[in-house]
């Protein structure tokens, strides 16, 4: 069951890590901290500024509070839903000897600095022979193959997979609210 909490950002907060993955948010009565998850995390990094007014409906497991939908407020009516998120688009780069020789290291460093510059959701792996090796070099995004890309072509197609992968606002209301976060991201 979700539960409403409403009040000022004050900061990320960080894990023993160092990485950033929650939030501080004062309320009226007490400051609290909110876990938030990757995907809704990367979108929110850059729209949050401190004293921002939001509003969260968290889910609450064994005292730890996770944030499902956050809206800034008052000005903005912008709604971050995670559903609204697709998922990372699995990308396997052949790193056998004969593709890695027709450019496959080269493919997988354009689509690490692609992941790094933009919000594209990537998840990379390396992996052994794909057995194409007459039309190398060969890699996998979502499952299908493809080969014989350069490291252009690479990151043209993975960027053509990711547009596909966005949802499809029901109305005009929510369409204006997602070209919102997909503009400003």
């Amino acid at each position: 069951m979700l539960q409403k909490l409403e009040g000022k950002f004050l900061r990320w907060q960080q894990s023993e890590s160092g990485k950033l993955n929650s939030i501080q948010i004062q309320t009226s009565t007490i400051i609290q901290s909110v876990y938030v998850g990757k995907a809704l995390r990367a979108l929110l990094h850059e729209l949050l500024l401190p004293n921002a007014a939001i509003s969260l409906q968290v889910k609450v497991k064994k005292r730890r509070m996770t944030a499902k939908f956050v809206v800034l407020m008052p000005h903005c009516d912008l709604v971050i839903d995670r559903k609204m998120i697709p998922k990372p688009i699995e990308i396997k780069v052949c790193s056998s000897k004969h593709c890695c020789k027709n450019g496959s290291k080269d493919i997988c460093n354009s689509l690490e600095q692609l992941q790094l510059d933009s919000n594209i959701g990537v998840h990379i792996s390396k992996v052994g022979c794909m057995g194409n090796c007459k039309n190398a070099p060969a890699i996998k995004i979502d499952g299908q193959k493809h080969h014989q890309l350069s490291p252009a072509a690479a990151v043209a197609l993975v960027k053509k997979v990711w547009c596909k992968l966005q949802p499809r606002p029901a109305n005009k209301e929510t369409a204006k609210k997602t070209a919102l976060v997909t503009s400003s991201s």
